[in-house]
């Protein structure tokens, strides 16, 4: 059965929180949202549970249902790719989001101390560019071209949009994903290492990717 490429709906918060766990551990050691929501590592019940409010509230975050486009094969979604810009990317909607979704002050705070490192190599979001986020499919459906034709939609909508650049991030090492991200004409801009990063992760940090439209 041919894919469905669509614009995600709220009723695929639940997918798109996993696909964004995938994502955020790539080849690593640990996933980014394991520091953000705290407890034994690895996608839980309750870590998706509580990424899947975040991704489905009222509020539009960086991490909103509304930012993604999914792959849906015979009514499951496959894989996903988010997009946000400058504004879109930014902390004070995603702490309002997790307010929204019963999370306290003195959690926040929390979780802004424990991604610290994570934040010393993520890339910021350039102006008149838009990055690239929760890039992922379900390991059953890789290698089926879903995740390249969700780049390309969202590459369209970006031109459509006005943007000039698309920019990511990839955990050095995954040979995968960076073969993919090449193949599609994206560049190597920086390397960004971080020693506490590497620790965490198990790779020494993140490279800045970008493509312009």
């Amino acid at each position: 059965m041919q894919p469905v490429i669509r614009d995600a709906s709220p009723e695929d918060a639940g997918a798109i929180a996993y696909l964004a766990h995938m994502a955020g551990q790539g080849n690593a050691r640990i996933s980014t949202y394991d520091l953000i929501v705290p407890g034994r590592h690895g996608p839980t019940p309750d870590r998706i549970y509580q990424i899947k409010r975040v991704v489905a509230a009222e509020t539009v975050c960086m991490l909103h249902y509304s930012h993604h486009c999914v792959a849906s094969v015979e009514g499951r979604v496959a894989a996903c790719v988010g997009a946000v810009d400058a504004p879109g990317a930014g902390l004070l909607s995603f702490i309002a989001a997790l307010k929204e979704t019963g999370w306290t002050d003195e959690e926040i705070a929390r979780m802004r101390s424990s991604v610290t490192s994570y934040s010393r190599v993520e890339p910021p979001v350039p102006a008149k560019a838009i990055a690239l986020e929760n890039v992922a499919a379900l390991p059953e459906y890789r290698r089926q071209g879903l995740v390249s034709m969700l780049v390309e939609r969202t590459l369209g909508a970006a031109r459509d949009g006005g943007y000039e650049r698309v920019h990511l991030a990839c955990h050095m090492g995954n040979d995968a994903a960076f073969d993919l991200y090449e193949k599609l004409g994206f560049k190597v801009d920086t390397v960004r290492t971080d020693p506490e990063f590497e620790a965490l992760f198990g790779c020494p940090g993140m490279l800045e990717m970008s493509l312009a439209l």
